[in-house]
Parts: C-alpha cells; sequence; structure tokens
C-alpha cells in the first residue's frame, strides 16, 4: 500500500489548520487490510472517470459476530419484498441504471452518473417492480456494501432497512466477520449505529462509541465555516482519545 497526502489548503496565522484529503493505491492481496484500517475505494474520480485510488474515511462496519436480529427487525423482513442475488455480470444494466437515475433525481444528488460496479447485486422488488438495489463486494473475511439505491415509490416499505437488515443476515450466514457500510458523516449517517455490533473507525481505531458517533455526525451537518472546524477540532480529538 502507497499512502498518498494531498496538502491541499491550510492555515497558520489566526488559526491553526489544515485541510489534507489522504489516498492510497492498494494492491489486490492487501483490500481486506484496507478495509479494516478505515481505506474506501473511489472506483469514479470527481469527472466520473474510473479511479483505483482507495480515500481515508470515518469508516462503518457491523460486526457480524455480535449482530442479532431483533424482533422488530425479523417483523420488517417479514415483508413481501421479493430479493434476487446474483453476479452483477449478470443484471440487465439498462434497468439498473433506469432505476438508479430516478434515485439521483429524487434525491437532487448531480454527482456518480451511473452505479459503482461490484462483484454482487441484490435485486428488491415488490409487486412484480424492482424498486431498488444494493452493490456489493464480496471478500474472503467481509463483504462491503458499495452503492444503495431505490426510487421511493413504497415509502411505507423503508426499503433502506429492509436491505440492510437482509445484506447483514446474507454475510453472517456466509461466516463472514464484517459488513462493512461506507462512510458514517453528517445526520443522515447516524442510524447506522442503530444495529447491534456497531463500530467505527475514527483515524487510528475501531470505537463502539456510540454517541461519539453520533456527536460527531450532528456536528457534520452543523460546521458551516472553517472557523467552526477549527474550533470544533480540538475538542473533538479531546473526545476520541486519539493518544490510547
Amino acid at each position: 500500500m502507497k499512502i498518498h497526502f494531498n496538502h491541499v489548503f491550510g492555515k497558520i496565522t489566526k488559526m491553526d489548520i489544515q485541510y489534507t484529503p489522504v489516498y492510497a493505491t492498494v494492491e489486490p492481496h492487501e483490500v481486506e487490510h484496507a478495509l479494516g484500517t478505515g481505506w474506501v475505494k473511489l472506483y469514479w474520480d470527481d469527472e466520473n472517470n474510473p479511479t483505483d485510488l482507495w480515500q481515508q474515511i470515518r469508516s462503518t462496519r457491523i460486526n457480524l459476530n455480535e449482530y442479532k436480529a431483533s424482533k422488530n427487525h425479523r417483523k420488517t423482513l417479514k415483508q413481501e419484498i421479493h430479493v434476487a442475488v446474483k453476479p452483477y455480470a449478470e443484471a440487465d444494466k439498462d434497468k439498473i441504471q433506469t432505476l438508479y437515475n430516478e434515485y439521483l433525481a429524487y434525491k437532487k444528488f448531480d454527482s456518480w452518473d451511473k452505479p459503482t460496479p461490484a462483484s454482487t447485486l441484490f435485486e428488491y422488488s415488490y409487486e412484480g417492480q424492482l424498486i431498488g438495489f444494493t452493490l456489493c463486494e464480496e471478500h474472503k473475511h467481509s463483504m462491503e456494501s458499495v452503492i444503495f439505491a431505490w426510487n421511493y415509490k413504497h415509502p411505507q416499505l423503508r426499503l433502506g432497512q429492509f436491505s440492510l437488515l437482509h445484506e447483514m443476515l446474507y454475510a453472517k450466514n456466509k461466516k463472514l466477520r464484517y459488513l462493512y457500510l461506507s462512510a458514517g458523516y453528517e445526520v443522515a449517517s447516524k442510524y447506522k449505529a442503530d444495529y447491534k455490533g456497531f463500530e467505527w473507525w475514527t483515524g487510528s481505531k475501531w470505537s463502539r462509541d456510540k454517541d461519539l458517533y453520533r456527536k460527531s455526525c450532528d456536528a457534520d451537518s452543523r460546521i458551516q465555516t472553517i472557523r467552526d472546524l477549527a474550533d470544533y477540532e480540538t475538542n473533538w480529538m479531546k473526545s476520541a482519545n486519539l493518544d490510547n
């Protein structure tokens, strides 16, 4: 693994803060080690060109040895949603792209104009119609959820929760240890801490401190200026106890 530090921006006069995105190039035999130390593959650059770079993030995962479906989770999984699991190479790419476009339009996202490729496709259908999908990468000891999308035409189904529960049980039944859930930023990512076995990457260790994770997500959404960030950084480092 080769690590790249991009020293993009900084201030040292009226405040001490640096913006240094960290990337890496990862060899095939290093993939699970990279996932286990907070890295995630980018797949596309800012101009939607393919890239092999990985990025250091506040990664999240479920320790599947500790996860057990609750009564409410089992009830959610009883919904009449049809699930098909297949290699992504066998997918109807036009159908997936159409649904993905609906998802982008609904969320008002203006990036990632095509789904990220992956090894395994989970298709979710309701009343005979494809309503959502998840693309995952399966590894020897873990699985990573690369992208999830759905069209929100049946919001009562809460497909986001249904799909995650299904994928956790799928990975657990395959005796995998972790399901990686990608980045955990802003209020929209707080739900990930609702599951038993949740862990998040502080930058130096995997933490089970759900309160600090949720507070960090709140701060992501609250912070608006560089001054806000500079003031928050010191307190966050103390809370995360990075020296230990």
